[in-house]
């Protein structure tokens, strides 16, 4: 690359990969760029020398969080470099805005700390499509190009507006807000009753306010919410917890257990009107037997966990409408799923499946199924007999054979990706039209 005025050359750069074969593709791509610098690759947690650029190439399962391990050392480690750029890789949806929470937060931290963002993060969607190398090094190189050593840092964090509570405020929330010295987001009626709870901040990359309290205090917190004997929504998200409250509140229609390393899943026993439940990125090694049970539960995100085979007993969710079990390690699929009778969204999709046969004869009310970025090569003949199915995502798919599906069934050839959060929009319409369901991830 030949030098211009005003443009910035390091004379070293760091490259900081993850270690997957991406993060090092990436890296392949962007060494050459800068041929007169001295590069070192290093692994996140490894020390380096100072250098005048560090280039973090992050992974992203579904463009929602840093991986902790990530974001831990980037919060605390020695920075090395004035200057650093984020390069991230995700499995994104198609037709989305290529900017992404996740690198801008990543990029936040970083210049929280001192360190100058040579320019806007690189992002780009996996599978890696063909000239994926051209358009990476044509970015960079405008980044060189373009970069002002006077650029100011990213803004800080946003802060929610604040919550407007009734003066006549149920008791127990007003204990919590006590308890945790902040005041969680809710909603409330006419009569001062609380009938939404969220913990998060609300901020586009949202953070949970009981991350950093004493057990006790979450104790305490927990016993306060199992009093709200009205309240209809409640998340605990991103809060790094491995239990729930043991006493849920009777009424309860809707719970966020995203991002909680859960291995006690008994207090859902008593959330028998539960309706809508995510236990996406839980690290769950199946479905827990008391989800399977929950009697009048229809949407289900299972996104994102370690779940190898479904429950037999399954065919007990009668109520279940969606279903999404994106990001596990299904290789293949049991007749289980074929007894869900009612479901009407599944999506299996960014896993090792590699065969429909299972389940293509049940499933009587299917309407939508995701099975992007699986090895799956063919659908069963079966599947087009299903007589409410209006779209296969089949997107990111390589090895699927678009001509082998007849002409007549091409319709169901989704032209949209079904997001692993597709269902997470709390939709409670289960009879919507399959044209209305949001993509969001």
């Amino acid at each position: 690359m030949i030098s211009r005025p005003g443009q910035f050359m390091p004379r070293s750069v760091t490259l900081r990969l993850f270690g997957n074969r991406t993060s090092i593709a990436i890296a392949d791509v962007i060494e050459p760029l800068v041929p007169a610098a001295e590069s070192r690759r290093v692994a996140f947690g490894e020390e380096a020398y100072p250098a005048d650029l560090e280039v973090f190439v992050l992974p992203v399962l579904g463009d929602d969080r840093i991986p902790d391990q990530v974001e831990r050392w980037l919060s605390n480690a020695p920075l090395r470099s004035p200057r650093h750029l984020v390069c991230l890789s995700g499995d994104f949806t198609i037709g989305e805005t290529p900017r992404s929470r996740v690198s801008e937060e990543a990029n936040r931290i970083l210049t929280s700390r001192g360190s100058l963002a040579l320019g806007e993060p690189i992002i780009l969607d996996t599978p890696l499509s063909p000239g994926w190398e051209d358009l990476l090094s044509a970015r960079f190189e405008a980044l060189l190009v373009s970069s002002d050593s006077s650029a100011p840092l990213d803004a800080p964090r946003a802060q929610t507006s604040a919550v407007a509570v009734p003066l006549h405020a149920e008791t127990a929330f007003l204990e919590i807000c006590g308890l945790l010295g902040a005041t969680p987001r809710a909603t409330f009626d006419n009569e001062g009753t609380c009938r939404s709870l969220d913990f998060t901040d609300g901020a586009r990359y949202p953070r949970n306010i009981l991350v950093g309290q004493r057990e006790g205090t979450i104790d305490a917190v927990f016993e306060a919410v199992g009093s709200l004997g009205s309240l209809r929504t409640l998340s605990l998200a991103y809060a790094g917890l491995d239990r729930i409250p043991r006493t849920l509140p009777a009424k309860l229609r809707e719970l966020d257990l995203t991002c909680n390393p859960i291995r006690d899943f008994r207090a859902l026993s008593t959330a028998s009107d539960l309706r809508w439940l995510n236990i996406a990125a839980c690290d769950q090694p199946t479905l827990p037997d008391e989800v399977v049970s929950l009697p009048k539960l229809h949407t289900l995100i299972a996104a994102k966990n370690r779940i190898n085979s479904v429950p037999g007993d399954t065919a007990s969710m009668t109520s279940l409408r969606r279903l999404t079990l994106y990001r596990n390690r299904f290789v293949r699929l049991e007749p289980a799923l074929a007894a869900l009778q009612r479901v009407q969204i599944l999506n299996i999709g960014a896993g090792p499946v590699e065969t429909l046969d299972a389940v293509a004869g049940g499933l009587p009310e299917l309407r939508g199924l995701g099975v992007c970025m699986t090895a799956i090569k063919r659908f069963p003949e079966s599947l087009y007999q299903l007589p409410k199915l209006m779209r296969v995502d089949v997107s990111k798919n390589p090895q699927f054979d678009r001509a082998g599906v007849p002409i007549q069934h091409r319709h169901l050839l989704a032209s949209s990706m079904l997001g692993w959060n597709t269902l997470g929009t709390h939709e409670h319409e289960t009879e919507a039209p399959l044209s209305g369901e949001a993509t969001v991830r």
